[in-house]
């Protein structure tokens, strides 16, 4: 059955002065003017998330930045920008959140978790700084501790705000490129995963686990790997944490490795290669944890590219079904995942929302587009696709319209993006959406919100 029509209408012309931003609706527009914002001074937008940050149940979006246009070697460290939806106006609240403004390099991702075991958020900003070893320009401008430079900036709530306690967290000695987040021993606190990437070792060095030990970040000994004829990347780029088969310890998911928590320790066991996804399709860059087939346990969605050898283009999608007794199964028939998607379609981060308000949970991206092929800077939409669920884990890809699809007027500095909020209403949640607009030196968001009677508008 096709997705029941829903209206979206992003029609809207924005006029720039200086960084002060107005926006004008075009006739069927749904926001609520002024609602845009855009960074400051020579700041460029990196990979953003959502999360809820202090537990009323509304998601912020959290945005990383960089300096310029083009993330190099020597380019300095930029902020890390909180942007709260108050009545459909996107408003800057970091020093809100946090003590001090978060400062990175290139943050890949944010999760948010209680990592000391106070009832708190923390937040954890995933290979926010440059690599540390098996890099020429490091004698230029090395790593200082407990500086900017870190990997992985820890960040433990304390008096209502985030401080940064990133000196006390342990650093990978290579370039990171995701995180994962779990109870995987029962502590009652959330320990970080860490993923190193490149450097002599390997290319890719084992994951290692840090546990808060009381007064600070303990390293755990690096994830064990299967003995025998086992080769490549067994925990690669990414991996994911849930408790999949619950059992009350969270367990960690690989490239082709299970770690599973159990009473009496860490179990590692094979996850076998994806069936439908072709080897093409081997490069593991996101994922989402959530229960899809209302069968109580939590399931895993891999979202797959090609191998940076090929361009790093487009995605597919893969979901493993959670199960009691350490059961991972990879589900056939969730996505079409053979069919050739548009390089536009997705973007390379996703998060699970009721976008349709059918009460099933449905995957929805966000960030800019994924695809190298026509780069994400001066790509023409943002990313307008959505997989949306039958309630028993079997997708249907849908495209709502975008109206912001003019193709970029700022240079190459402007992104087109997309985020979805939850809000503490299950029948309301929040679209960020980001574009350059003629007069706009960068990408601004312009925000509204998705109701059951003000619902977004699929494509035929």
């Amino acid at each position: 059955m096709p997705p029941r029509p829903i209206r979206f209408a992003l029609s809207c012309a924005l006029f720039v002065v200086g960084l002060t931003v107005a926006l004008v609706p075009l006739k069927g527009a749904a926001f609520a003017p002024p609602n845009a914002w855009m960074f400051p001074g020579t700041e460029q937008e990196w990979f953003g998330t959502t999360a809820d940050l202090d537990g009323d149940g509304v998601e912020e979006l959290i945005m990383p930045s960089i300096d310029g246009s083009a993330i190099h070697a020597l380019s300095p460290p930029t902020a890390i920008h909180v942007l709260k939806v108050e009545d459909q106006i996107l408003v800057d609240r970091t020093t809100d959140f946090f003590a001090t403004v978060p400062m990175s390099w290139a943050v890949r991702r944010t999760m948010v978790g209680d990592f000391d075991g106070d009832g708190q958020r923390d937040v954890v900003f995933c290979g926010a700084g440059r690599e540390t070893t098996d890099r020429s320009y490091l004698t230029l401008r090395p790593r200082v501790p407990g500086a900017w430079g870190e990997q992985n900036q820890v960040w433990l709530r304390r008096d209502g705000v985030f401080v940064d306690a990133s000196a006390l967290f342990p650093q990978a000695a290579f370039y990171n490129h995701g995180c994962s987040i779990g109870d995987v021993d029962h502590r009652g606190h959330d320990s970080i995963m860490v993923n190193q990437v490149g450097g002599a070792v390997a290319p890719y060095s084992p994951t290692f686990m840090a546990s808060w030990n009381g007064t600070q970040f303990a390293t755990r000994a690096p994830f064990p790997l299967l003995t025998g004829t086992r080769t490549g990347k067994p925990w690669g780029f990414w991996t994911a944490t849930g408790d999949y088969d619950q059992n009350g310890y969270a367990d960690v998911v690989g490239d082709l490795e299970i770690l599973w928590g159990t009473p009496t320790g860490p179990v590692v066991a094979s996850l076998p290669p994806n069936a439908l996804v072709t080897p093409t399709f081997g490069n593991w860059q996101g994922e989402v944890t959530a229960d899809l087939n209302a069968d109580g346990y939590p399931d895993l969605v891999k979202i797959l590219s090609t191998t940076p050898a090929t361009g790093l283009d487009a995605a597919r999608f893969v979901l493993y079904t959670g199960g009691p007794n350490r059961t991972l199964t990879e589900k056939l028939d969730a996505f079409p995942a053979l069919q050739t998607y548009n390089d536009n379609d997705f973007g390379i981060d996703a998060t699970v929302i009721d976008v349709n308000f059918d009460g099933f949970p449905d995957l929805v991206v966000f960030g800019p587009t994924y695809s190298s092929a026509a780069d994400h800077r001066t790509a023409s939409k943002s990313p307008n696709a959505v997989w949306l669920n039958d309630g028993a884990g079997r997708f249907t890809l849908a495209h709502f319209s975008d109206r912001l699809d003019a193709r970029s007027v700022c240079g190459g500095r402007g992104y087109r993006d997309i985020y979805f909020l939850k809000t503490a209403d299950p029948m309301a949640y929040n679209v960020i959406i980001g574009g350059c607009y003629p007069g706009a030196a960068k990408t601004a968001y312009s925000v509204r919100t998705v109701t059951p009677d003000d619902p977004l508008t699929w494509l035929p």
